[in-house]
Formats: C-alpha cells, structure tokens, sequence
C-alpha cells in the first residue's frame, strides 16, 4: 500500500512540476485597481484617470464604477405611490454601452497602457 502512495505522489508532482513550468511564461503587470470615475462620483474621467494611471508608469487600470446608486424610501403599504427616490451617478445612469464605448476609445488613444472596464455592484436600497 505504501508503494502505491508513493506513486501516487510522484504522479501527483510531476504534474504540478510540469504545470508550474507551462505557466512561467508569463507577464508581470504594473496595475492599479478600482479607480471611481465621473461616471459614478469620482473626481476625475476617465481620460483624466488613463492619464494619471500612464503618468505613473502603470501597464493596466481597471476601472470599477458603481454600477447603480438609487434608494428609495417609501411609507409600507403605500410605497408603490408614496415613495422618495434618490438616484446619484452611476454606469446604468451613464449607460453601459456608453461606458464601454468610452473606454474602448480611450484605449485607442493611450496605448501603452491597458483600461479594463469593470463594474462594482451597488445594491438598490428601498426603506
């Protein structure tokens, strides 16, 4: 039983030791993550943030808007009708496809470095 064990396990090694020599072939990337833009109440658009993220030498940023930011507040069992809604900017506000467009041109423009677009999901309150 022990000789199959150790079996076993060089079986089991060899695989990841030829796995591991596979995946060395890869790039190391110098990148920035969840960077807010206009789109959803950050300080800076998305030109602006390709732009600083290329002027401190960064290979990829990924973008990460909110994707919704509305709440409302209604009085049960009438919030149907009587109901009070705040909606801030957000990506379904801005438009997806916009959103997308915007990003794809903008990784036209700068291409040295690459925009991911990516989206952080906001959950839609209602009180």
């Amino acid at each position: 039983m022990k000789h199959w064990t150790t079996i076993l396990l060089i079986i089991f090694a060899s695989f990841f030791n030829s796995y591991s020599q596979v995946s060395r072939d890869y790039y190391r990337l110098k990148t920035g993550i969840h960077f807010d833009s206009k789109v959803s109440g950050g300080s800076y658009t998305i030109s602006e943030l390709a732009g600083i993220a290329n002027s401190y030498g960064l290979d990829a940023a990924i973008i990460t808007d909110h994707d919704n930011m509305k709440v409302s507040y209604g009085i049960s069992p009438f919030q149907n009708f009587l109901k009070f809604s705040i909606q801030e900017n957000s990506i379904s506000k801005y438009g997806i496809e916009k959103y997308l467009q915007e990003i794809e041109q903008i990784n036209k423009v700068y291409t040295n470095i690459i925009l991911i677009p990516g989206v952080e999901a906001v959950p839609f309150y209602f009180w």
